[in-house]
Parts: C-alpha cells; structure tokens; sequence
C-alpha cells in the first residue's frame, strides 16, 4: 500500500467517492428524459477498489434533505422510471419515488425516464451505494439543496387567513345538531375578503337546517363568488371547430380538441367518382378512383421534386433508381446524374447504408493479405489492430495431401516431401535467390532449388538442361494437422480464398473477408471530390467533397426525367400539388386530400363541403354547426358543475378542481391550546374562562389563497347568526402569515437587497475606472467584480451599525409559552436579526384587576395622583419614586430576559406569561446592499474596499508570469505592486471602520424615547 493510499475500511470512503458524482436531467422534449451521472473517479485508484457499487435515483417535487430524504441503510429499493407519481410502481424515501437502482453495478451512467411533464420542477438526487447496502446519506442533487439549519427546522407554512365564530354552549354540538333557521326565511350574511364586500340577502333557510348543511351550502355559496359558468357540462362541451389552414374539424370534449374523422370534398361523398385521385395525409399515398375501388399509384411511378423534372437547370441531379427483377434497387447499376450543357452526365456513385467517409467495420473474421510483404493479417477487434497467421498456401484442398507432395514450413525455413505418409526433410536442394540471369549458379541435375522471396520450388531436370516448377504447400505448422481452426488460402485459378476449417463439421468454411491490397483495409476511403452517395434507407443522396457530406436536392426515378411514361405523376413538393405526364408536358391533377377514404362513408363520418359541416347519422348527412375560432376558454375561466357541485378553473390547458375565494368549515370540540386563543369581545359575550373547559365548536371562515396579504372578516351581526337558536362569540379575525425564506439574510430579497442591479452595476463601472479602465485593459469578469463587492459588504456588516437599522415590533404572548418563532413576513419579523430588549406595554407597580397589568389606565392615574398629591413635587421626591418604580420593575419582572436565535428564528422567554399580553421588541434589522452602496457615509469606503480587493486578483492574474514578451522588448507586470497597494489600502480601511468612525448613533448607543 502506499503512503497516500486509503484503508479499504475507512469510514468515509464511500462519502469520498459518493460526492465526486455529478447527476443531470436532461428533458428530451418527447415527454421522456434521461438522467446522467458519472462513476467516481479518484486518482490512483481502480474502479475495482472503489467502495462505490452502485447508486440509486430519487425524483421529487421539491428538495431534499439531510434528514427525512435519505435512504436507509441496509434497506435495498425497487425502482420504476416513471415521474408520474400516480402510476409509480417502485418504492419511496420520504415523498420521493425511487426512478432508478444500481446495486453492484458500476458501469450504468444513464437512465432514460418517461411521464415528464413540460413546465413542471423535478428534483433529482443521487446516493451512491457500497457493497454492504450502505449509502451515502448526503447525495449529490441537479439542484442546490437548502443546507442551513433555518431549512431544516422550518415548520411554520403559509397560512390563510381566517375569522372564527363560536356557538357558545356548554353542551356543544354535531354535525347534525338543528341551526334553529326557518326554512321559508332567507338570510343575510355580510363578508369581506381582502378589502371587497360580498353581501349575501339570499340565503335560504330550508338549505341550512343542520350545522352540516349549513357548511355544504355556504361553501356552494362561496364558489359563486368568482362568478362561474354554470352548468352539467363545462363550456362548449361537444360543440365543433374546424382550423381552415389544415384543415381539421375537431370536437370539444370539454378539455380539448378531438380530432374527428372528416371528408373535405366539394360534392357529395357517398356517390364515388372514377378516375379520381386521392392522397392519404399522414402517409403521402397517391391513389386512383376505378370500378374496384382505389388503386395504390406505386413510388416508382412517382417523382417528388421542387421544380418541374423534365425542364432541369444546370446542376440538377437525378438519381436513377434501377430495379433488379425482385423490384429491389439495384446497387451496382443506380447511380446519379448532373444535368451539365444540355445532358446528363454521369458521376461516380457509391450505395450503402454506412457513410463511406468512416473507416470499414471490421470483425475477427476479417483477413488481410498485405502484398507489399506477403504477410497475412487477421483482425483484432479489441485492440484495433492487425495480427500475423500462418495460412496453408496450396491450390489444392490439404485433405488430399498424399506420398508425393512438397511442404516448405515457413518455421523451419526447410522443404520437406511426403514419403510413407511422412515428412521427411528434402536434402538435395539449395534456398537460394535468383542471380542476375534469374538461375542458379551451378546447377545440379535432379537437385532442388527453393527461391525464399517467391517461395517457388524447382528441380533440375536429368539433363540439367532446364528447371521444373514443383507445386509446394507453404505452411508454417504440419499442413496435414487441421486443428486448432487452420487457415487454408486456395491458390487455385480462378478461386483465390481463404478457408477456415471447422473441425466439428470437418468442412472448410470461407472466412467473412479476405482482402488483398497494398494499403490498410481499416482506413478511411479516399473518395473522389464529387462523388454521390445514396443510403437507400433514408432514401437520401449526399455530394461528397472532400471529409464533407452535404445533402442534394434530386430527381429520384427509374425513367429520364425528360421522356418518362405518359400517366408518370410528378408532385411538386414546392406546394404539394400533383400533375400527371400525358406525353408532353405535366398536366395539374385536382387531387383529394384527406385521412380517410373520401368515398368510404359511415356513420360517425363528417363531410366539409367548404362551407357547411355535415355528420353521417343512420345513412343521410345531418347539418351540424361549427365555430372557426377555439372553443377553449380563456385562462382562470371558472366553472361550477351543478350536478356535483364542484368548482373548476381553467389554467390554459385543462380544467382544475379548486375552491373559491374564501370556503366555510365546522370544527367541533376541538380541543384549545393556548395557541388557538384570540383576543375575545368580552364586552357583549361571556369571558373566555367560562367556556375553555368545553372545548370549542366554530364555524371558521378562511381564504383558499394564503399569505399575508390575505384577509377577511364576517359581519356577526348578519341575520344568519342572529337568528340561530344558540349564542355565538365573535373572535378577532386573523391575517395570513407568510414564513421567511432560508439562506443568509443579507442575500434575502426584501431584506437584505431589494433586488435591483442598478447600484451594484453602477460600483461595477466605478472599480474599472478605478484601475484605469478604459485606456487600462482590466482583465476581470462581472463575476469577479461581484466578489469584490460582496467582500466589501461583508465589511460593512460585520463592523459597522450602519448595515443595521433599530426598529420596534409588537408581539402578542401568551399564558405559559415561552418559545416564539419569529418568521411572518406580515408583520416584518423575517427582517430581525438581533432583538436588543423587550419592554412590557404595562407597568409592574400599577396593577389592575384579573392579573392583568393597567399603568395606562384609570388605576394608574389615581396612583400617580396619590403620589403627587396637595401640589408638592420636587427632584428628590420624583428621583425616589423613580428608583422605587425600578425595583418594583425586578420584583414584578418587568425586565424580561430572554435570548433569540437568528438561524432558527426561536425568540426564547425566561418568563412565564400569566395571561394574554403584548410587548414591544426592541430589534436590529438589515439594511439592503442598495442603501449601502449610496449611503452618503460608506459610500466611498466601499468603493475603495471593492478596489483593493479587484487589485488583489488581479495581482494573482498577472503574477502567473513575471513578464510579458513585446514588440519593443519584454513587458513588466504589476504583480507584487498591486499586492502592496492593496494590502496597505486594507489596513487603512480597517482602521478607518475599527476606529467607530463609521457607526450609526442610532444604533450604537442606547439613547431613546420609549413611549408605551
């Protein structure tokens, strides 16, 4: 093991390893998509030693987290790669579905996906998995996932708003309790939603007998405010609409168009005409009209071209489609032709599938026989190479090898001669070359001489007066054993091939390919510059010049386009018009274009006659009416079905179930918390203290939307509760609460900017100029000048008040709670982010009744009367009553302590509250980036701290090279003299700020008036 290398069982191995995954969705506008992502790749180490073993895939309609979106250790998932949640087959972490798993998998980097809605967020994440089912519990994610801990505690929504009336009896009540109204009464009720007032005169009684109906039929009520379409069947349903550009007649079934089957002909279709064509739209099909019906016109009696075919212009190219005798094309005999001077010319054409320009695919049944050294190759497909054999070279099959026959091995570089059925070496023979008289020097009668370059054989003949040649097998190995799958190259004339032998069916068997050529079969073609090249499967003819293939608009026929058949058919693809040859010229067809049969008419069938809709009812045609524009409605259209009394609204593509603007519900014997407990109007009702021991039965009143922008409010004194037969307690109506956002607040929108890029682009312009910009070459990037600016806010918000505002809030607290969270944008408690003090509203010394704390009040001013009493007042008495004021504000606790979290945005008291209360905090809130960068007083300071930051990288930029080389000798950078000046400009700044020249009175020391 090496120094650097880690232990196979090191705790964060697979964390290592998980994190270097990457994972993207690609959407591939089909509605499916694939997710890609990458075996980690860490150096120095084999994919055999990763931890890594796999992975699985999780999509969501929202973000992860580290705590609930994690998968289980040891847990092993199934998968279904589906984003349709309703359909998802395989398992779930949390709300997530489980579209992908990997177990002992590590060469899986894509998953192709269906069901992926255009417009809609998905979320994946990825966790890689060991061998031991362990995971990587963080994940990798397409997204960047919330990691702060504000994120991870949030549980506060938004809410909407809402106004409770209770029914106020000890017994409570059901559902089916009796509401008292009579039934021949309307009713009144008075609302308000957000500032606009609905007034119902209408209400009947006889549809509000019960608690339970009550809630039905107000919320019916309710959805009438949005003032819907009414009806059993939404808008338009089963009405039709014809596009005139298609043409199309569409029916709509409520949600969309319906393609109908439909005939556009100017006469009537049941009575079919002969010798009329037609054109099938989705297929381009020509057909003709005769007594039996319709005939297919065949694609080689059809020609598509953008101009008429037989009047060609200089370069037009015709393709020739030459059949052979089974109808196919013929690849040796097509090929294509330019019109040049008045005639075609014929080019040089190749007819394949595969582009010419790629190098051949090659398998290992491929050989090649390289005459330039006589060497035979067979084909390595796995290193892409080429590897020497050595094939038994003989004319004749090495079965019938007999006594007699001559072998040269190639190994032994020896002659050999069968004699009783075994080699036996030839010693009378010489391996010579020629001489300069191609013979041999001395020859010997009967001997042998063996040439090694030709690997020819001879012997002298008895008279030495002439050489014999003598047929010789060359083979490297004992030709007579064939095993092993033994090549044989059949030298005989006319043959010239290479077998293989197969020694379980004891034939030779021809290999795939046998090439012999000087150059490498495995290279690229060398084409001529304006050679053609049709794929007869895309039908598509190419011109090739050079490493380049362009497309050629061309005449593709089996005839010259000049002089073709009469009835031969040209459809000019410039305007989808067809015309016939009748022996001269093309004439214009008037052809029928439709989907289906024109004169196949059926019941369900439609007919346009260019201005009348007709429907084919029970053998006759039947007037139908039709609209020329979309029968869609218009988006955040509303419709209430009155046969299931649902609300709809239309979002531009389908109907959705929804509610109105505001909706009723009955809680019964809820039980109450402290939390649930609104201030009450005790003047006309019973306190509070006589009916928490019940529980509560409320009718609530809420919006559907929420936020705190919303509101409502009911008039209690409307006639509906008035005349119900048991008393109410009205309740102070609630605003919608928004939570804050997470991230840090300064980044906030709101709270710490305001969004707008004016400022920051401004500082932007500032700092180049402030390094000489434009006559300078400033080589920074925007994003680069941002960092600098963010830099220098940082600054500002760490050292100085100036980045804070003082401000005060209201806060309501309640009996025996002593945790707030303060995070409702409505009332601004998302900007806080530090509290200095709370100040109760009620002074501790001046009690009133109930607990309840009264300085303000009538007790309060006899008290202070008492003490200043007979007109006698001075400094010492109002120094004494004033320290006797401030014990009395320690014995009573009216200084809270108390500590508040900023991530969590926890307000946690120290006291217990007794009763219902509200404090004013005293709170610091972040001033934006944009007031920052203008303020009057930090302006320059931040200008000048963005500058030394931007002379900082920039020194970086320039140190990578001392100089530079240039026209008139070598150029020196600026390197260490940017660092220097923008270290000495920092410390000058940071005593500038750290010094308290740069603080906000009103922030930095505590002087105030408080009145409350």
């Amino acid at each position: 093991m090496a120094i650097y290398d880690k232990y196979a069982d090191s705790p964060d191995r697979l964390k290592l390893e998980g994190q270097e995954v990457t994972v993207k969705l690609v959407r591939n506008g089909d509605g499916t998509g694939t997710i890609k992502w990458n075996i980690p790749n860490i150096a120095g180490c084999d994919i055999e030693d990763l931890a890594y073993d796999g992975i699985i895939i999780l999509v969501s309609s929202r973000p992860a987290n580290y705590i609930t979106s994690s998968p289980q250790n040891g847990t092993y998932y199934d998968a279904d790669p589906t984003f349709d949640s309703d359909v998802h087959s395989g398992d779930s972490v949390s709300v997530a579905s489980v579209v992908g798993a990997f177990y002992h998998d590590r060469t899986t980097v894509q998953l192709l996906v269906t069901d992926v809605l255009d417009q809609t967020p998905y979320y994946v994440s990825a966790y890689a998995v060991d061998a031991q089912g362990n995971y990587f519990r963080e994940g990798v994610h397409a997204y960047s996932i919330p990691t702060d801990q504000n994120e991870l505690e949030k549980t506060i929504i938004e809410t909407p708003a809402f106004h409770d009336i209770q029914i106020d009896t000890p017994e409570g009540i059901t559902p089916k309790t009796l509401t008292g109204l009579q039934q021949a009464v309307n009713y009144k009720l008075t609302v308000d939603v957000n500032g606009v007032g609905y007034e119902f005169t209408d209400l009947l009684g006889a549809e509000m007998q019960t608690y339970e109906d009550m809630e039905t039929y107000l919320n019916l009520r309710f959805n009438s405010m949005v003032e819907p379409l009414l009806g059993a069947l939404f808008p338009n349903e089963g009405k039709y609409m014809i596009d005139p550009l298609v043409p199309i007649v569409y029916q709509w079934d409520g949600s969309q168009n319906v393609e109908q089957e439909t005939i556009f002909l100017s006469t009537d279709p049941s009575v079919p005409i002969l010798s009329s064509y037609w054109t099938k739209l989705s297929t381009g099909e020509l057909w003709t009209r005769d007594s039996g019906g319709w005939t297919l016109i065949s694609d080689t009696a059809i020609v598509s071209y953008v101009t008429d075919p037989s009047i060609p212009v200089d370069g037009a190219v015709w393709f020739d489609e030459v059949l052979d005798s089974m109808g196919d094309l013929d690849t040796v005999n097509s090929s294509a032709w330019v019109w040049e001077n008045g005639t075609w010319c014929k080019k040089p054409t190749i007819i394949q599938v595969r582009n010419p320009l790629l190098p051949p695919v090659l398998t290992s049944s491929d050989y090649w026989y390289k005459e330039t050294t006589g060497v035979v190759y067979v084909r390595d497909t796995e290193l892409k190479t080429w590897t020497a054999v050595d094939p038994i070279v003989w004319d004749t099959d090495p079965n019938t090898i007999a006594n007699g026959d001559y072998w040269y091995s190639t190994i032994t570089e020896l002659a050999y001669i069968r004699q009783a059925d075994v080699w036996e070496a030839v010693t009378n023979i010489r391996y010579e070359e020629r001489n300069d008289d191609d013979d041999l020097d001395n020859p010997v009668a009967t001997h042998y001489w063996f040439i090694p370059s030709e690997q020819l054989l001879f012997q002298r003949n008895d008279a030495n007066t002439a050489w014999n040649e003598i047929n010789v097998i060359i083979s490297g190995e004992d030709p007579v054993d064939r095993e092993g799958c033994i090549l044989w190259w059949d030298v005989s004339l006319g043959i010239d091939s290479l077998f293989q032998w197969d020694e379980i069916n004891s034939e030779w068997d021809a290999v795939n390919s046998f090439t012999q050529s000087e150059t490498d079969p495995a290279d690229p073609p060398v084409l001529e510059d304006g050679t053609y090249w049709y794929n007869p499967d895309t039908e598509v003819l190419q011109k090739i010049i050079g490493l380049n293939c362009s497309n050629v608009v061309h005449i593709s026929s089996p005839y010259d386009p000049l002089n073709p058949p009469v009835g031969f058919i040209w459809m000019n693809t410039t305007d989808d018009t067809w015309y016939i040859w009748d022996g001269s010229e093309y004439v214009l067809l008037d052809v029928i274009e439709s989907e289906i049969d024109p004169f196949g008419v059926s019941d369900g069938i439609f007919w346009f006659d260019d201005s009348i809709l007709n429907l084919r009812v029970s053998g006759a045609w039947e007037v139908q009416e039709f609209s020329l524009t979309s029968l869609a409605p218009e988006t955040d259209t509303y419709f209430f079905d009155t046969i299931n009394n649902i609300l709809y609204q239309w979002d531009g593509t389908e109907w959705v179930e929804t509610e109105g603007i505001a909706e009723v519900e009955l809680e019964f014997n809820r039980e109450v918390t402290f939390d649930d407990i609104p201030d009450v109007n005790t003047d006309l009702f019973s306190p509070f203290n006589d009916f928490e021991r019940f529980g509560r039965d409320l009718i609530r009143f809420r919006t559907t939307a929420t936020g705190c922008d919303q509101k409502i409010s009911v008039d209690h004194t409307s006639t509906l509760f008035t005349q119900l037969d048991k008393p109410i307690i009205n309740y102070t109506p609630a605003t919608g609460t928004s939570p804050n956002e997470s991230g840090p607040m300064h980044r906030e929108l709101g709270v710490g900017t305001d969004g707008t890029p004016d400022e920051r682009r401004m500082l932007h312009d500032k700092i180049r100029a402030g390094l000489g910009a434009p006559g300078i070459q400033v080589e920074l990037t925007k994003q680069e000048l941002d960092e600098c600016i963010d830099n220098a806010l940082l600054m500002v918000r760490k050292h100085s008040s100036y980045a804070f505002e003082r401000t005060y809030f209201f806060l309501d607290v309640f009996p025996n709670q002593q945790k707030y969270r303060l995070t409702d944008k409505c009332v601004g408690f998302h900007k806080i982010m530090n509290i200095n003090a709370i100040y109760r509203m009620r002074t501790g010394f001046l009690g009133a009744s109930q607990g309840t704390f009264g300085g303000y009040d009538i007790y309060g001013y006899a008290a202070l009367q008492q003490l200043y009493s007979l007109g006698t007042f001075d400094m010492l008495s109002y120094y004494l009553v004033s320290s006797y004021v401030e014990d009395l504000q320690y014995l009573f606790a009216d200084n809270i302590v108390f500590d508040f979290y900023e991530d969590s945005r926890i307000l946690n008291c120290h006291q217990i509250f007794y009763n219902n209360e509200r404090v004013c905090l005293d709170a610091t809130i972040e001033r934006t980036e944009q007031y920052l960068i203008t303020n009057r007083y930090l302006e320059l300071w931040i200008k000048k701290w963005a500058i030394s930051e931007a002379k900082m990288i920039l020194s970086q930029i320039r140190g990578k090279f001392q100089t530079l080389p240039g026209p008139n000798g070598s150029t020196v950078l600026n390197s260490q003299e940017l660092i220097t000046q923008a270290e000495n400009e920092q410390a000058n700044l940071r005593e500038e700020i750290l010094d308290r020249s740069f603080q906000d009175h009103n922030n930095d020391v505590n002087s105030q008036f408080f009145i409350g």
